[in-house]
């Protein structure tokens, strides 16, 4: 069971109350996996195409706090360097990409993936060391459907790399041959795990 701070707690509300069809996902719901606890966190929120406008005004609206929608990279990273509180980071998505969540909060699997994603693709500034701690200490570890944690992946077009990890981390899935994923993001993230 995922325990979201009071601040997410109250998104996840407001946006329900609104009709805002989104997905609280990454650090928000594998805080309890990480090693070194962040000063500040970037809290991701995928939400609707045609949606992100209006989510955005509400949480700037209600919490005062400062949301970015669709931001580049240099802008998420500017943003990091140049502001000290948390930084709510809304992503618009495709409707078919709001999925493995319970009422809004992404299933571990999701959340998962979606942190690999967001680091690997470098969207957001998280360390890579960090980001492995995590798959260390959840996937081996914590009761995972690797079924879906390959489906989420998949979707991303990273499902190889997936398998890769979880090689390297002793997980051992039947599952047909799908060709090894050779590149540096999830060798550097392998490296990591040893």
């Amino acid at each position: 069971i995922v325990r979201l701070s009071d601040e997410t707690e109250e998104v996840r509300h407001i946006f329900n109350e609104n009709g805002i069809v989104f997905l609280i996902t990454g650090l928000d719901i594998l805080q309890e996996y990480v090693n070194l606890i962040p000063k500040r966190i970037l809290h991701l929120i995928y939400v609707v195409k045609g949606s992100g406008e209006s989510a955005k005004e509400l949480v700037e609206k209600k919490f005062m706090r400062m949301s970015i929608l669709n931001p580049s990279r240099k802008e998420v990273r500017n943003l990091f360097s140049h502001y000290a509180e948390d930084i709510i980071i809304i992503r618009e998505v495709g409707e078919s990409s709001i999925e493995y969540h319970k009422e809004g909060v992404a299933l571990i699997e999701k959340a998962i993936v979606d942190l690999y994603f967001e680091t690997t693709r470098k969207r957001i500034p998280f360390e890579f060391s960090e980001l492995a701690y995590i798959l260390r200490n959840t996937l081996p570890k914590v009761k995972v459907d690797y079924t879906r944690l390959l489906r989420a992946a998949s979707r991303r077009n990273i499902q190889s790399e997936f398998i890769r990890i979880l090689n390297a981390l002793d997980v051992r899935l039947p599952h047909e041959k799908i060709e090894d994923a050779t590149n540096d993001k999830v060798e550097k993230v392998i490296r990591m795990l040893r």
